[in-house]
């Protein structure tokens, strides 16, 4: 064996000790089931939809908000628009009047046009709320009727400062179903990493925590310019502030779904968009992890080139403890028959890593129709 070859299969032996950390990790959250016989809400909550362009899905969700089991009187949506140009606000305006639910439409001032991004939006959200838990969530995401008492059951049991609860991706043809897998994968390294007190992950998505913390630990003080990272950033704060506050919740009640991306293009975007924060990460950590794993993938892709068996093994090797923990996590989401596509979600993601890692980190990208700087 060369000592190439040797290097290899050292680094993939530490990257197996690293998924099974995940794994056990994921294994030591308890799965979370809402007591049928609650009857007693005690919290209220400021849903948070930040909006820009949204106009094809925002009645879609708030429809799914306003059908919550849960107290009206307890519950407000503040749609924060970010200048959309398209019929976003006019959907809203349209949508509000038919509930007795506070729903209201606030835009960004026009003077800081061009210059604001996902976190100012939320910024002056919070600046709005009336209720003492915030909840982020995204235009394009959906939900269950137990969604806000899960939430709030967990709230009155654990005495969280913020809690990461649940995402997953809608899966309508192949393409979406390979992101599903990989979003899955995603949730559940980052809720591992949680259990383990070394968070490295979450998503706006389905984020709720106490506003009065978030005041506290200055909110997005010092990352406001960064285009990505209004849950990253945040979640590390929080963690900051208060190391035992911060809790994946496990619980199939909780689980927000939102869309896949459709297009190559559209994936690209977003995916450069979330690597491209990584080094402004104040845990250096998480950025050695992360670099690790993009030369282990490097040196496996080389080796199939000089050496293919040995090469080929190694992905068998990967793919098999992978297997382990991703079969965990799809049976959480109900997505057990996706498994079969991991293989194949194997070998792209090897060239997916490579490509993105690199190419997150130069030029500038665009997303909802602005451009960003790396």
């Amino acid at each position: 064996m060369g000592l190439f070859t040797a290097i290899t299969w050292g680094m993939l032996g530490a990257y197996l000790l690293l998924i099974l950390y995940y794994l056990t990790g994921w294994l030591m959250i308890r799965i979370f089931k809402m007591d049928r016989k609650y009857q007693n809400p005690k919290n209220t909550f400021t849903i948070i939809i930040p909006v820009r362009n949204e106009a094809q899905t925002i009645q879609s969700c708030l429809s799914h908000i306003i059908k919550q089991h849960y107290p009206k009187n307890l519950f407000e949506i503040l749609v924060i628009d970010d200048f959309s140009d398209d019929h976003t606000t006019a959907q809203v305006k349209q949508f509000a009047p038919g509930t007795d639910i506070r729903i209201r439409l606030i835009q960004l001032d026009e003077s800081g046009k061009g210059q604001f991004t996902k976190k100012a939006a939320i910024s002056r959200g919070i600046e709005q709320a009336e209720f003492d838990w915030i909840i982020l969530t995204d235009a394009d995401c959906t939900r269950g009727p137990d969604w806000l008492a899960s939430i709030d059951v967990f709230i009155n049991q654990h005495h969280p400062d913020m809690i990461y609860a649940p995402v997953e991706f809608t899966a309508v043809n192949l393409f979406s179903r390979l992101q599903a897998i990989e979003f899955a994968g995603l949730v559940g390294i980052g809720a591992a990493a949680m259990a383990w007190k070394q968070p490295n992950m979450c998503s706006a998505s389905n984020l709720i925590f106490s506003k009065s913390i978030f005041r506290e630990v200055n909110g997005y003080v010092n990352n406001s310019g960064i285009a990505s990272g209004d849950d990253t950033f945040l979640m590390y704060k929080f963690f900051k502030h208060n190391r035992n506050g911060i809790h994946f919740m496990k619980c199939k009640e909780a689980i927000v779904t939102t869309e896949a991306n459709v297009s190559l293009k559209q994936f690209a975007q977003q995916r450069r968009r979330w690597v491209s924060k990584t080094k402004h990460y104040p845990d250096k950590s998480v950025i050695a992890v992360q670099s690790f794993i993009y030369f282990m993938n490097l040196f496996i892709l080389i080796q199939l080139f000089i050496q293919p068996m040995q090469g080929i093994g190694m992905l068998c090797v990967k793919l098999l403890v992978e297997g382990v923990f991703m079969l965990l996590i799809l049976h959480f989401f109900e997505k057990k028959r996706y498994f079969i596509l991991l293989p194949l979600l194997e070998v792209i993601h090897v060239l997916y890593i490579l490509i993105i890692g690199l190419w997150a980190n130069i030029g500038r990208f665009t997303w909802k129709g602005r451009e960003f700087s790396k």
